[in-house]
């Protein structure tokens, strides 16, 4: 409903998307993205488009995002976070929800995100590397449009394309072509430091992001560059709200602070993403402390100073 309605409006005064999407301060692609009823905008963004479109402040409530709709975020940024953490067992009965959906799989953009997540969880199984690779390609190729990973600039990404991209650099990661995926992330950071402008759609790319990237970084022994991703990526997390990737980072950054000596520090951060992990209820990264602590750190006790 809100998506015809900005259209049928932005269309009737000759507005182009990119025009639009400037005035309120989104994308052209969020902004395609709402005019497709695929995602809804922020309370801000959406009274600034009634304004711009001559629309009255009708209901601004009933148009936010439906409950259906918050249901598959969140089902698809737990399965973000089970690939990230190459938890396929777990991925792969998202995965199976989702497909058997019929109105999430009735959209487009929903087939690319699951043909991209069933070609990482293939990699967790030793499948054939090249019908991996083919598949997050064709994953990149909806619509008919080209796909140069080198060149990322040219295109208008979307958050499903964010998406499918964070999977091909883990790919590439998991087959040891690690700086294959440091490229694209990298690409994908000054892509998001560049051109996107809204808060809201910061948040949801930068710190997923932000994170593979730091942790390439740190395995790849560029410490100080995961440092100064990790300090870039909590920044977006406070300014945006997205608290849940804060722990992620800072254990990223205390790791590369072990690695150039940096003992004393490291473990603050420890013990802070410790106890950070204890209140947001992520069990997933308190193990990952304990088990770093007992590897590189044994005998440091996880309690506040």
């Amino acid at each position: 409903m809100l998506g015809e309605l900005v259209k049928h409006h932005r269309t009737q005064i000759g507005l182009t998307q990119e025009a639009l999407a400037e005035e309120v301060g989104i994308t052209a692609s969020t902004l395609s993205r709402i005019e497709r009823g695929i995602t809804y905008p922020e309370t801000k963004i959406l009274l600034k488009m009634f304004d711009k479109l001559g629309i009255s402040h009708i209901n601004v409530s009933d148009m936010l995002m439906t409950k259906e709709m918050a249901k598959y975020q969140a089902m698809m940024d737990e399965l973000d976070n089970c690939l990230s953490r190459c938890k396929a067992d777990e991925a792969i009965k998202i995965i199976a929800q989702l497909r058997m959906d019929k109105q999430f799989m009735s959209d487009d953009d929903n087939k690319q995100y699951i043909t991209a997540a069933e070609a990482v969880v293939a990699v967790d199984r030793n499948e054939c590397p090249e019908r991996i690779i083919a598949s997050l390609q064709d994953a990149m190729r909806k619509n008919g449009r080209d796909f140069d990973e080198n060149n990322l600039k040219k295109y208008v990404l979307g958050q499903n394309d964010f998406r499918v991209l964070n999977m091909l650099a883990i790919y590439y990661h998991e087959t040891e072509k690690t700086n294959a995926a440091i490229s694209i992330l990298n690409a994908l950071i000054e892509y998001i430091e560049e051109r996107i402008i809204d808060k809201m759609v910061r948040g949801q790319r930068y710190p997923q992001t932000a994170y593979n990237l730091a942790r390439f970084l740190q395995q790849a022994g560029r410490y100080y560059d995961a440092i100064d991703v990790c300090e870039r990526g909590k920044k977006v997390c406070i300014s945006t709200s997205r608290f849940k990737f804060l722990p992620l980072l800072n254990l990223e950054k205390a790791k590369c602070f072990v690695e150039i000596g940096n003992r004393d520090d490291a473990i603050v951060l420890l013990r802070e993403v410790y106890h950070a992990s204890s209140m947001f209820e992520d069990n997933d990264s308190k193990n990952d402390v304990k088990k770093y602590i007992e590897e590189r750190l044994p005998g440091i006790v996880l309690t506040m100073w």
